[in-house]
């Protein structure tokens, strides 16, 4: 151990595993060393006034890294004394540097250090002040933690944003801020390193400096102390040696600090015997001071915080990561157009402007300075506008891509707004908020940009296009022309880096070159970016009409590149990326498309029969290090000489993540004209690193990452003319991936079945490979709704799954998961039984009693015995479930809630209605509290505690509740959303329980007119719709009404599920009932008899719903005079009730 003379106490016993065979849950009477992770409450305090956290460093353990040898852990045993008001925790991760399995990087502990401290602060108290403590490693793992929650915001991570805000104080104990210059010896002394951990920690590393970068802007918020080490640490056979030095401990630019040096060497930095330690009495010291101040300055920051949510804008009101050009000059004719138009004092709900002209003339770019003027501070808040959405109007896809991003927006999400132009536009409406829509490059978009407007009727919109027709569909608009003489020469002037003093060009000569170039901002831009770096063109001479106008001066820019790539690599690669960059979407070039294509080596991953992507990869621009981390350098210059001249502006972002957009008539003219006959390699590359950047995982950050990738996976799907359209294994299944995280299933489908054709022809149909393709298809039948299928499919996996892997093989334990599920779906509930006990007991085996999989498995067996009317089994599992999601997660997890609504919904099958609502009420107003009151989840258990209401009897209660939720539903999601409908529907349920008939008819007929027309006369919704209805026309005595219903519904559900399937039962019960009110006894009789029959095989004989069948039959066999039946029956039903 690099840190250590000796093992640390928490690991002097501990066996590290030499194989990764799978871990057994401890039983009782076991011992088990804790290994100290996540957080502990260290001194608790039922009134708290700071919260103090300290988080350890290298080789460290929560409890262990600050205790002393005499066995005080000062945080405990000696500050309380001093500051009895504090609550103290400890937190603990896995900062092993040698011998640990763990792969988790800073970044991914400082999002779960974050996301841990976010869960232990309730709502109640995120403005307690918080001062933390942090050794070594701990510090920079704070760091990242702190840069993430500054940029967390409404609708992302907020709790992380309420930690930023009331952090007042931080203590770094030997933080090595600037790295560590030993790494390289350490890693020596070390067997098996954790280089992940290591690495980042080498002295001046680029991740480190990077994170200073970012750091350094938001130290001004917080009072911070450094603490380094004078005495050197000792190595095993070693000399000793200082590890952090003191110009490392001290972060480099930052604001409001102090440094104070402790005699000590670095793992006795945390630890200290007594109190009348000389370095204890500086750092209790430094924390009472921070407490002293913390209160007022923490209040007054959650004052300015709440003041400005006042304005209900909560979070950044534009997101976008568009932003005018730092050389932006003038205009001021129409952005004073634009304030005039767009202000408060304009009385009007909503305002539609088109800016319109030729290409390159600026018309983007006045918009974004527009926007810039609107946003008043760093926080996004505008005194005019609520929102603020940017759409790139380039085509359809984009359109689409655009609306579905709005949906992401919080209040959207919160309320489950569908993800397609129409839900957008009527949320935005239903809002009643002053909001402002960007359609930009609407220049093909006419038909559906026309379209859009008419339902925007309380928006305002700024559209921007090359099309003046559109100004008959809009309230005002302007052609915007070239500029004004004296703006096109300070803009030329700029770009070209003119200095008065040094340069004294002749007025008269730049003039006629800005003349030349047709006063067009895009061409003057692009042309003084050339003539910045020392080279003239004659080509700017002459220049005659638009296109030629910016055509020369794109080609002045790419010949340029194309001298000085003789002489310099970096220009060279700047003209390969260049022409990679006219394959992908020319917004959002993100940098993290590289590195990921580098890093995540795609030609391990493939069988090497199968044709990829992964031989056209640029080479030149993914090199990695020994460490298999991205070098950036190469592909970062080329970068920049493309953004010297002008042909790429980066992106001003509020994360740190590089990502560059391109001019569309950039885009268009590497494509058209740059290009010519060489663009097929180029497209090669662009396709090899787009589908080469889509990682296999499945973290958060992935699912976002392939998000924004939608984009350039479009672009790449055409082909260029000459190339033929070969099958390519990565393409084809990565792109699918894609396409299903952002919800284009049907795209999927496609791609997916091609994957699983070729490989079965390839690999063979039991190939893993194969097998995974398949998985990956049967998915994505599930999400369409093509359960059988998506059963077929499942089936063959599970059987080659369990040959090939094994029967309790993670993997096959999924697929079995899986199919379970589809069963469930397809009424197969014993199918779905069996293989639900299969899973759960090799998860209790294997993963232990209280995994979250054990659990997860635990309830879905509950979930099916729920569906089979075993409720006494359901409700035992899901007590147990309850239970232990309560005692591990917390009484407000969200996973704590769902149990606690499962078991809810099962004392109310169990007629145990009171225990039920007392749970639901508990669930729903934690569902308020932490989701809102129009979230999804709210809506659905408020209607959940609505049903409990019904079978309390308390239909007035019931009734409101449901009012609640079919307004809510209709305001936010529309008239006609399958949601709303099904709120309508219960709200008819509670009307019939209140023998308000016709109450319910009403509402039923709404219900099945839009059923039908939108999901058509045969979907499941609208079979249920018909048999509600026919149930309330019998009540009404419309017998014939409702029989004619009901024999539609029979008919289609025999076609459609099958004979034995449940509703098929249901719907045969219900047109027996109807036949018997009816007197057609004959008609009843076979129709009730084949329902007892199934329910006999399904329920069993004591069953209260089988009991109550064979009641129905009895009646019937006693009308027809079958007086020897009726005695049989009743036989049957002695026997079932003792």
């Amino acid at each position: 151990m690099p840190f250590f003379s000796k093992l640390p106490r928490h690991l002097a016993n501990r066996k590290l595993s030499s194989d990764n065979s799978p871990h057994v849950v401890n039983q009782p009477g076991d011992t088990y060393n804790d290994p100290g992770f996540g957080f502990t409450e260290l001194v608790p305090e039922t009134t708290p006034t700071v919260d103090i956290v300290a988080i350890h460093g290298f080789d460290g353990h929560r409890e262990d890294s600050w205790t002393a040898d005499n066995g005080k852990l000062w945080l405990r045993d000696f500050l309380p004394h001093t500051i009895p008001t504090a609550r103290i925790l400890l937190y603990g991760y896995n900062a092993y540097t040698t011998d640990s399995l763990s792969e988790e990087t800073v970044h991914g502990h400082a999002k779960t250090f974050l996301a841990k401290l976010s869960m232990s602060r309730k709502t109640g108290e995120k403005e307690r002040p918080i001062i933390f403590i942090a050794h070594s490693l701990g510090g920079i793992i704070l760091k990242s933690a702190l840069i993430e929650a500054n940029v967390a915001h409404e609708g992302h991570l907020l709790p992380h944003k309420w930690i930023h805000l009331s952090t007042y104080g931080i203590v770094f104990l030997g933080t090595p801020h600037q790295g560590i210059d030993m790494v390289p010896k350490l890693l020596s002394l070390c067997s098996h390193p954790n280089n992940i951990l290591l690495k980042y920690l080498t002295a001046h590393s680029e991740p480190l400096q990077e994170q200073i970068s970012h750091f350094n802007p938001i130290t001004a918020h917080f009072h911070i102390k450094f603490f380094y080490e004078t005495l050197p640490t000792s190595f095993p056979a070693h000399s000793p040696a200082i590890i952090v030095p003191k110009a490392s401990a001290i972060l480099p630019g930052a604001v409001n600090i102090e440094a104070i040096g402790m005699h000590k060497d670095h793992n006795g930095m945390s630890k200290f015997q007594s109190v009348n330690d000389e370095d204890y009495k500086h750092v209790l010291c430094t924390v009472q001071d921070m407490i002293k101040k913390a209160p007022a300055k923490i209040h007054a920051w959650w004052i300015k915080f709440n003041q400005q949510n006042e304005h209900n804008l909560q979070g950044p009101i534009y997101m976008s990561k568009h932003r005018s050009s730092p050389r932006f000059v003038g205009q001021e004719k129409y952005l004073t157009k634009l304030r005039n138009f767009f202000t408060p004092e304009n009385s009007s709900l909503w305002n539609h402007f088109l800016l319109y002209g030729m290409g390159g003339v600026g018309k983007t770019q006045i918009c974004l300075k527009f926007i810039e003027e609107l946003i008043s501070n760093d926080c996004g808040v505008s005194s005019h506008f609520w929102r603020i959405f940017w759409i790139d109007s380039t085509n359809a896809e984009t359109l689409t891509n655009g609306f579905s991003s709005i949906a992401d927006d919080f209040e959207a999400k919160s309320k489950g707004i569908e993800k397609s132009p129409e839900g957008v536009l009527r949320w935005l409406t239903a809002t009643q908020k002053k909001c402002l829509l960007i359609l930009d490059n609407a220049n093909g978009m006419d038909g559906a940009v026309k379209d859009y407007l008419q339902q925007t009727c309380q928006i305002h919109v700024l559209i921007t296009s090359h099309n003046p027709g559109l100004a008959s569909h809009v309230t005002d608009s302007l052609n915007v022309l070239s500029m004004e003489n004296d703006q096109a020469l300070a803009l030329f002037q700029t770009a070209a880096k003119f200095d008065k003093k040094l340069n004294p060009t002749p007025q008269e000569l730049l003039e006629k070159i800005v003349a030349q170039l047709g006063f067009l901002p895009l061409a003057i831009d692009i042309a003084g970016a050339a003539i910045s770096t020392g080279f003239y063109h004659s080509s700017m001479k002459g220049a005659l009409g638009y296109d030629h106008t910016v055509h020369s001066t794109l080609r002045l820019s790419y010949d340029l590149i194309q001298k000085w790539a003789i002489f310099i690599k970096s220009a060279q690669d700047a003209l390969f990326v260049l022409k990679v960059l006219g394959f992908f979407h020319h917004e959002n070039i993100m940098e993290s498309i590289f590195k990921q294509a580098a890093e995540f080596s795609p030609a391990n991953t493939y069988d090497g029969r199968l044709q990829t992507t992964s031989s056209d990869l640029p080479d030149q621009l993914l090199r990695c290090n020994s460490d298999g981390q991205w070098e950036t350098r190469t592909f970062r210059l080329a970068m920049q000489v493309l953004c010297d001249h002008s042909l790429l502006t980066k992106d001003s972002t509020r994360d740190s993540a590089n990502s560059w957009t391109m001019h569309p008539m950039i885009h268009m003219w590497i494509r058209d004209k740059a290009l010519g006959e060489d663009d097929i390699p180029h497209y090669y590359a662009a396709r090899a690193l787009i589908v080469g950047s889509v990682n296999q995982s499945e973290t958060m950050d992935d699912i976002l990452f392939q998000k924004e990738l939608l984009p350039h996976v479009i672009a790449i799907q055409g082909v260029p003319n000459g190339m033929e359209e070969g099958y390519y294994d990565d393409v084809c299944e990565r792109s699918a991936k894609v396409y299903t995280q952002a919800g284009k299933c049907l795209n999927a489908k496609l791609l997916e079945i091609q994957v699983v054709e070729n490989r079965e022809q390839i690999l063979g149909t039991e190939h893993p490979d194969t097998l995974v393709a398949r998985g990956n298809l049967a998915m994505t039948y599930r999400r369409l709704g093509k359960w059988t299928d998506a059963e077929q499919l499942s089936v063959q996996v599970l059987e080659a799954s369990e040959q090939i892997l094994g029967n309790e093989h993670s993997g096959t334990l999924i697929v079995r998961a899986n199919l379970a599920v589809i069963y469930n779906h397809l009424g197969r509930w014993a199918d779905a039984e069996q293989l639900q006990l299969q899973v759960l007991e090799a998860s209790e085996k294997i993963q232990g009693m209280e995994h979250p999989h054990t659990l997860t498995a635990r309830a879905n067996l509950a979930g099916t015995y729920r569906q089979m009317g075993r409720w006494t089994d359901a409700e035992q599992l899901e007590v147990q479930v309850l239970e232990a999601r309560e005692q591990i997660l917390g009484t407000e997890h969200p996973d704590t809630l769902t149990a606690r609504a499962n078991l809810a919904a099962t004392y109310g099958q169990l007629g145990r209605w009171t225990d039920a609502e007392q749970l639901e009420v508990q669930v729903l107003v934690a569902s308020e509290q932490i989701l809102g009151t129009e979230h999804p989840d709210t809506l659905r258990v408020r209607a959940n505690l609505a049903v409990t209401y019904h079978h309390l009897g308390r239909w007035t209660d019931a009734e409101q509740l449901e009012m609640q939720v079919l307004e809510a539903s209709e305001q936010i999601r529309g008239m006609e959303h399958p949601h709303t409908l099904t709120a309508r529907a219960n709200l008819a349920s509670t009307y019939c329980q209140l023998d308000r008939w016709t109450d319910a008819e009403q509402l039923q007929v709404q219900v099945l007119d839009a059923r039908e027309q939108i999901l058509g006369t045969e979907h499941a919704d609208t079979l249920k719709a018909r048999g509600n209805l026919a149930s309330t026309y019998h009540k009404l005595g419309k017998l014939t009404d409702a029989e004619q219903l009901e024999v539609q519904v029979l008919e289609a559900m025999e076609r459609i599920l099958g004979t034995k399937h449940p509703d098929t039962f249901t719907a045969r019960a219900n047109l027996a009932g109807t036949y018997y009110a009816l007197g057609r006894w004959t008609d009843a009789e076979p129709l009730q008899l084949q329902v007892l029959e199934a329910m006999e095989q399904t329920l069993g004989t004591e069953h209260p719903e089988t009991f109550t069948a064979m009641l129905t039959l009895a009646s019937i066999y006693n009308q027809l005079g079958r007086w020897t039946d009726v005695e049989q029956l009743k036989v049957l039903m002695s026997e079932a009730m003792e």
